[in-house]
Parts: structure tokens; C-alpha cells; sequence
């Protein structure tokens, strides 16, 4: 028999349990529940050998099952013998036999089957896996688009001739090789690391469902390259479209898709999510994993490889077993969503297209909106043509922004009384160009001077019809640019200011492109022999100098001899040497060509220009040749005198009081100028007399007046002009 207890101590509270028993006098010990035996074994530890527990039915009292209870610290070479007694007094008991006997063997303990979901990676986070090397090169493609178009590769392109369904065409290809490598290589990673998506769905709907996310994404990286224009803002949205969707697929992994589909989820939800590519192709993840992985089979007691999925279960309705509660339900079929896939892209790739149009062309997306209207209204009619071999700029006017909103802003002007006008209605923007009117003939060089935001770019931009003027008319060798702007850009060539080369393309590759966007054959090695690049043909255009890459971008615009050439600022950035280099090409290509030039060199102007335009806020302010300019607006000579500073007073003392029409422009240490026209000519031996008397003159010079003197006269007195209106 067990020792007496201890007894409790006197702070102790009391316990619910039953006092024990008295120790009994034999070797065994009944309790009236299994918490009375461990009352009794936690009382008096290491000094019980083993205890039965039996489970025993209520109704009929028979005995369905023991459980052995055994001191883990000590020896239990009793238990085996312990069981085998156990065993033969219940077959004797229930079996009324005592020749009943019970042969113990030793065997392996038996491998039940799972009754619990064995954790895949692959399908709980496959949305996450294949969503992610799709999205990547969505990031990619929308930063080379943005790209081009931020260092306006685009809009060279686009005056080379390119089409805007060749534009988007050849992205949409390029997209798509990106896109079928890396489906390529998902599959055939699936299928060496045998993962049931790949090796338990036929190919058709598996590679169907790739494929159509895969157009779905491409299509989001043209609507982010038509709404944005630089790169970094490209990067920031992608990405961030990225770890929206990213957190998103993970939400759908978590709660299962077909959910939304289930009686307890507001329906609310699934119609807006469909709208959503990436949800539709989590959906068709979902349904090929519900065929496709192991699944629990209550007849086989658990989980059972799955059936596969195949290409007709595509337009099957996908049965959901009692999902959270819900009772059986079905889901949409397989198609449903591939269905809504392709819907999504054809959405997103056309109002990237709309929206690339109105960004990019205001005005042609205003008068697309008026098509429908157009039949209706009387045409206006258009003066004769001009000949073919002149340049006609009329009273052309560009206005950035729609033009219905400068409609509806004069309509108010007129209703609204002055002073509400005022105070409710913004000033409108100035014209960035302000009813220009010039002309150029074959053969000729129009050069346009003006200061920085003066309007001869967009000037440049109309003529080529890059941006169609909002008003007056604008004709190139008989096209008017805003009714034949594929015709302009066939008969126009524009070296731009920056240069529209790609760094890995050589000069040879760089002309075979851009005369296949012309549709024309050439021979580059000749056009590169001309331009004084043979020798770097085949480096990469990144390798060549500020002047070689100029050169390259006068060979580029010179393709297909367009009958008008326009070169904006020509020689920025370059040294005198390769200044001279690309003046002397310039004047080359002039024979029977139109060649308009825009430069803040006056030494470019004067040396290459037949004609000059001087433009102020978008107005002309003066038009002529650079003789006819310097003889109106310039002030004739120049007369430079180096003096001992101490004599500079006197000197221009002299002058004021002797010698009439000569008037001081400058004077500082010593170096006094003065200006005077022709009329004063016959003064000057008088002066040289004066001066070689009276004045010990260290040097002396007579020079013409610059063109750099009439642009600063002319654009001054515009200034003051408009400080006075």
C-alpha cells in the first residue's frame, strides 16, 4: 500500500476534488472518474505502477476502448503484459469463452492516411508566383516607352513617317516576345519541379490563361506610357501599380477567389473585381487548382490526387465545396474569365490609344469629336493653292489647350458684365505663336531668331505639322498641314535640337531605320561617306562626339531628299571646328530645298540665311534678308578707339561737339566706341586727323554693324512696347 499523504498545508484553499481514499490493503484500486485517478496519482507520485482508463458506452455500459497510463521516469517493461491481460478478461467477459487466447507479435505501427490539408506553396501562392515575371516586364516596357517619348525618339520617328499603327504595332510585338520568353521558361520550370499546375493542366487552358493576363499587362504599360512623359514618373507608377496588385493577389490567396461567388459575399464585389485583370487571372489559377491538386475524399478517408484539369472543363460551371461554411455552390465557368481578360486589354490598349491622341494632339482629338458634325456645316473656302516649291505661312496662331474651352471662356467674357469677368474668369493663356505670316521659295534659307520661349519652336512644330496651328493656314509645297500631315512628313525632314539616336544603334543602323519608316532604299555607307562618318559606321552612337552626332542627325533628316529641311539650333553645344562642319553641310543640302533654321548664334544666322524672322512672345516682329536688316534697323559703323583711360572725357567731348552723327555706345578702361551711319562717312578723314593731332591712340578700328546689334534693338524696343500696352 501507498504512505500516508502529507498532510495539506494550513494556507492552502480548498479544492474542489474529493478526499482521497484510504490507501487500499492490494495491489489495485478502483476511482469513480479518470480526474479521481489523477487526483490520486498527483498525490502520491512515483508510487503507482500504471492506470486504466475506460472508455465505456453510456447506453449499454459495454466497454469500447482503454487508454494505459504509465510513469514515463521508470521502466514499463509491464506495459505489454499489462495490455495482453487487459485484452483476455474483456474476451472472456464479453465472449463467455475462457479458452480464449491472445497472441502478441511485434509489427511496424501502420502510415494513416492525411486527415489534414498537406500545405502546396505552389497552389496557395501560385496568383502571387505567375503574377509577379509578367508584371516585371510591364514595368519594363512602360519605361522604354516613356522613355522615347520623353527624349522625343517618338516624335523624330513620327516626322520620319512612322504610323501610329506601326508605333504601336511594333510595341505590341516587342511586348509579346518578352512576354512568350518568360511563359516559356515558367512552364518549363513547372514542369522539371513537377508542379501540378503544369503537369496536371493540359497545355491549352494553361497556356490560354498566360497569354491573355500576359496582353492584359501590356496594354497597362501602353495606357501608363500615354498619359506620362518621363521616365521617373513611369517607374514610380509601375511600380506602384505593382505592390498594389501585388498585395491585392496576395488578399486573393488568403481568402480564396471563388468566395466572391459564395451566398454570404455581397455580389457587389465580384463586379468590380472583373474589371480587374489580374482577379480574372487569379480566377483561372483557382479553378485549374481545384482539378489539378490533391483534395479531401470522405469515402477514401482522405486527401486523393486530383482529376486534372482539361480543355473542356473550360465552359464547365466550377462547383465549390462548401467554402467557409457556405453550402455547394458554383462559379462562373473557366472562359468566363479568360473571356473578361481579353475584354480588359481591348478596354485598356484603346483608351491607352485615345488618350495618347489627346495628350499628344489636343486639337486633332477636338475636331475628331466634331466628325459627326462636320457634314452639316458649310465648308469654308480655301484660297488657291501655292506653288509647289514654297513655303506659306498665314496668319497662323497656336493656342495650347482645347479649343471649346477658349470658346466657352470668350462666350462668358461677352455675358458676363467686365467686372465679374475678371474676377470669375482666369486670363487666358497667351498664343504661343500670334498670327504669323512668313513665305520661303526653294533654294532659300529662312532663318528664325528670337529669344528663349519667343514661339520658334512651336513655329517649327506647325511646319512640320507636329502640332496643327489653331488657326491660319500653314502650306508646304502645295499640303496644308493640317488636312495632308502624312504628306508633310514624307516632303519634310527635321534635325531636331537634341539628337534622336538610340546609344546602342551605330550611324549605319540609324539610317537603315529610319529609311525603312520612310519606305525607302539607300545606300547608308554612301550618305555616311558625305557626312564624314565612314570611319565610325559601326561604333555605337553612344562612342561618337557631340559634332559626329550632329552630323549623323543631318544625314538622318536629309533621307529620302525631303524637298523642306528644318534644322532647329543646328550647332548647339558644338566647338567652332565642328560648327563650320555642319554650316558647310547645311549650305550643301539648300540647292533646291526649303531650309528653315532656328539658332541663337547670329554668326550661324548671318552666315547661311537668304532670309531673317525675328520672333518676341510669339510675334513677327521683323522679316528680311541680313543686309536690309542691319541697313534699317542697324546704325550704319562702328568706330573702336584704344586710349590712355585719362584722355576718355576729352574725347568724348570732341566728339559731341565737333563732329556731328557720331554717337558714344561704349566706353571703359580706356576703349571708347562709337556708332554712326553712312551719311558721317565723309567726316572720317577729318576724325583720323583730329584724333592723330590731339590724342595719343593706341589702336583703332572700323567695323559694320552686327546682326546681334539689330536683334537686341529690335527686341528691346518690343519689350518696352509691351511694358507700355
Amino acid at each position: 500500500p501507498p504512505p500516508p499523504p502529507p498532510p495539506p498545508p494550513s494556507n492552502s484553499t480548498p479544492t474542489a476534488f474529493p478526499p482521497p481514499a484510504p490507501p487500499p490493503s492490494y495491489d489495485a484500486a478502483a476511482f469513480e472518474s479518470p480526474r479521481c485517478l489523477l487526483r490520486h496519482l498527483e498525490l502520491h507520485p512515483n508510487a503507482t505502477q500504471g492506470g486504466v482508463v475506460f472508455e465505456v458506452n453510456a447506453a449499454g455500459g459495454r466497454v469500447l476502448g482503454y487508454t494505459i497510463l504509465y510513469n514515463g521516469t521508470a521502466r514499463h517493461d509491464h506495459l505489454l503484459p499489462m495490455q495482453l491481460a487487459l485484452d483476455r478478461a474483456l474476451l472472456e467477459f464479453y465472449s463467455d469463452d475462457d479458452a480464449a487466447t491472445i497472441e502478441p507479435s511485434h509489427m511496424p505501427y501502420p502510415a494513416g492516411k492525411p486527415r489534414f490539408l498537406q500545405m502546396n506553396i505552389i497552389q496557395v501562392a501560385g496568383p502571387i508566383f505567375f503574377y509577379c515575371p509578367a508584371m516585371f516586364v510591364f514595368i519594363l516596357i512602360s519605361n522604354r516607352m516613356v522613355w522615347e517619348k520623353e527624349f522625343h525618339l517618338r516624335t523624330g520617328m513620327k516626322l520620319m513617317g512612322l504610323k501610329l499603327a506601326a508605333y504601336w504595332g511594333s510595341w505590341v510585338f516587342t511586348a509579346l516576345v518578352f512576354m512568350l520568353c518568360t511563359i516559356s521558361i515558367m512552364m518549363l520550370c513547372g514542369h522539371l519541379f513537377s508542379f501540378e499546375y503544369f503537369t496536371n493542366v493540359e497545355f491549352v487552358p494553361l497556356a490560354l490563361a498566360f497569354f491573355l493576363f500576359s496582353c492584359s499587362c501590356i496594354a497597362m504599360a501602353m495606357l501608363c506610357s500615354a498619359v506620362l512623359g518621363a521616365t521617373s514618373y513611369a517607374n514610380t507608377v509601375a511600380f506602384s501599380v505593382f505592390l498594389v496588385g501585388f498585395f491585392l493577389q496576395l488578399i486573393f490567396s488568403v481568402i480564396p477567389v471563388h468566395f466572391w461567388w459564395s451566398t454570404t459575399a455581397p455580389h457587389i464585389w465580384y463586379h468590380l473585381f472583373v474589371l480587374y485583370p489580374p482577379f480574372n487571372f487569379a480566377k483561372c489559377l483557382a479553378d485549374f487548382a481545384l482539378k489539378a491538386f490533391p483534395h479531401f475524399d470522405l469515402a477514401e478517408g482522405g486527401f486523393v490526387s486530383g482529376p486534372g484539369y482539361k480543355t473542356a472543363d473550360l465552359f464547365s460551371p466550377v462547383l465549390v465545396e462548401k467554402l467557409y461554411g457556405n453550402r455547394d455552390f458554383y462559379a462562373p465557368p473557366t472562359a468566363w474569365s479568360m473571356v473578361f481578360l481579353a475584354l480588359n486589354s481591348l478596354a485598356l490598349f484603346l483608351t491607352a490609344v485615345v488618350l495618347d491622341v489627346a495628350w499628344s494632339d489636343p486639337e486633332r482629338m477636338w475636331r475628331l469629336l466634331r466628325l459627326l458634325g462636320s457634314e452639316f456645316r458649310p465648308r469654308r473656302r480655301r484660297a488657291a493653292a501655292p506653288p509647289a516649291h514654297m513655303l506659306v505661312v498665314s496668319r497662323a496662331s497656336k493656342h495650347y489647350g482645347p479649343a471649346w474651352l477658349r470658346s466657352a471662356r470668350a462666350h462668358l467674357s461677352r455675358c458676363l458684365p467686365s467686372y465679374c469677368s475678371r474676377i470669375l474668369l482666369a486670363p487666358p493663356p497667351p498664343p504661343a505663336v500670334d498670327r504669323l505670316s512668313v513665305s520661303a521659295t526653294s533654294g532659300s534659307v529662312l532663318c528664325l531668331l528670337g529669344h528663349n520661349g519667343a514661339g520658334k519652336t512651336t513655329t517649327v512644330g506647325m511646319i512640320t505639322a507636329a502640332m496643327p496651328p489653331s488657326s491660319g493656314e500653314i502650306s508646304v509645297c502645295g499640303f496644308d498641314v493640317a488636312e495632308h500631315p502624312d504628306e508633310i512628313h514624307s516632303i519634310v525632314g527635321l534635325c531636331p535640337q537634341h539628337d534622336l539616336l538610340w546609344d546602342e544603334l551605330s550611324p549605319y543602323e540609324h539610317l537603315m531605320v529610319f529609311a525603312g519608316m520612310k519606305g525607302i532604299v539607300l545606300d547608308p555607307s554612301a550618305m555616311l561617306s558625305s557626312v564624314g562618318l565612314s570611319e565610325v559606321a559601326h561604333s555605337p552612337s553612344k562612342m561618337l562626339s557631340g559634332g559626329m552626332k550632329r552630323r549623323l542627325s543631318v544625314a538622318i533628316c536629309s533621307i529620302g531628299s525631303p524637298r523642306v529641311l528644318v534644322f532647329d539650333e543646328p550647332t548647339t553645344g558644338l566647338d567652332p571646328i565642328h560648327k563650320r562642319h555642319v554650316w558647310q553641310l547645311i549650305s550643301d543640302l539648300k540647292r533646291d530645298r526649303i531650309v528653315i533654321l532656328t539658332t541663337h548664334c547670329m554668326e550661324e544666322a548671318a552666315y547661311l540665311s537668304d532670309q531673317i524672322a525675328i520672333l518676341s512672345s510669339g510675334r513677327l516682329l521683323v522679316l528680311g534678308n541680313p543686309l536690309s536688316l542691319r541697313n534699317k534697323h542697324g546704325v550704319g559703323y562702328r568706330l573702336n578707339i584704344q586710349i590712355p583711360p585719362q584722355f576718355e572725357g576729352a574725347l568724348v567731348t570732341m566728339f559731341e561737339s565737333s563732329f556731328f552723327g557720331f554717337e558714344m555706345v561704349a566706353a571703359s578702361a580706356g576703349s571708347v566706341t562709337f556708332s554712326f551711319r553712312s551719311e558721317a562717312m565723309t567726316l572720317f578723314p577729318s576724325v583720323l586727323q583730329k584724333l592723330q593731332s590731339d590724342f595719343p591712340v593706341r589702336s583703332m578700328s572700323l567695323s559694320f554693324n552686327t546682326l546681334e546689334e539689330v536683334f537686341f534693338k529690335v527686341t528691346n524696343e518690343s519689350v518696352k512696347h509691351d511694358s507700355s500696352t
